[in-house]
């Protein structure tokens, strides 16, 4: 495990230990000022650094140079009213290993007082294998509707019964209640809506719009 020569964690803190070395995730504990005070093997091999070396620098050295300026003022906001926060709730984030490499994490945090000073105990977890899994997944899916709008292309004798069909198909693969298809006049000055799902006809019948980017239609076809 990597720590500082004289852990503020030394005393009666046998089981924690324990625990902290053989955790699952990367682990960390952070001083009030930002600096890495503790760190496990874990964390070591995830980040790129050799063991025992993490133990000193600043935290922000495993955040993206890019994500830095924004990392400061959330812990800072954090560390004004910090309180658990499991993994999953939060945006988004990355990490970057010792050589520069980023990639995507999950984190859960929790505040810990030790001798009066707060200090504050993350788990990390690599989502890079789990974010490429639910890619796949969700390429597969939408492989599976494109074949499926193939074959009612086949199977529609004209095209207005095609396109009265594509609404519902998109909207089940995109888990939406409303799809608008708009159409370009035959002057492309306008776009009118040509088919729909989720909308009544008479709001289908109101749907118009200048060909125009100030306009969301226009600005799409633009």
């Amino acid at each position: 495990m990597s720590r500082p020569a004289a852990s503020p964690f030394a005393a009666g803190a046998d089981v924690f230990r324990a625990l902290f070395e053989t955790a699952p995730d990367a682990m960390i504990v952070v001083g009030g000022d930002g600096s890495i005070l503790m760190a496990n093997p874990q964390a070591d091999r995830m980040f790129g650094y050799a063991p025992e070396s993490l133990c000193g620098i600043a935290v922000d050295a495993l955040v993206p140079e890019r994500l830095r300026g924004g990392h400061a003022a959330q812990r800072a906001a954090y560390g004004a009213k910090a309180q658990a926060r499991p993994m999953g709730v939060s945006l988004q984030l990355y990490a970057r290993r010792r050589d520069g490499g980023e990639f995507p994490v999950e984190i859960a945090l929790s505040p810990i007082t030790v001798g009066g000073d707060t200090h504050y105990a993350a788990a990390i977890r690599d989502v890079s294998e789990l974010q490429r899994t639910q890619r796949d997944a969700l390429r597969g899916r939408y492989s599976a509707y494109i074949a499926r709008f193939g074959l009612q292309a086949l199977e529609k004798p004209d095209f207005n019964s095609l396109l009265n069909a594509v609404p519902a198909l998109i909207a089940e693969a995109m888990q939406v209640d409303v799809v608008v298809v708009f159409r370009l006049t035959p002057n492309r000055t306008e776009l009118y809506c040509a088919a729909s799902c989720g909308i009544s006809e008479a709001a289908q019948a109101r749907m118009r719009a200048p060909n125009d980017p100030r306009y969301l239609p226009g600005y799409i076809v633009a």
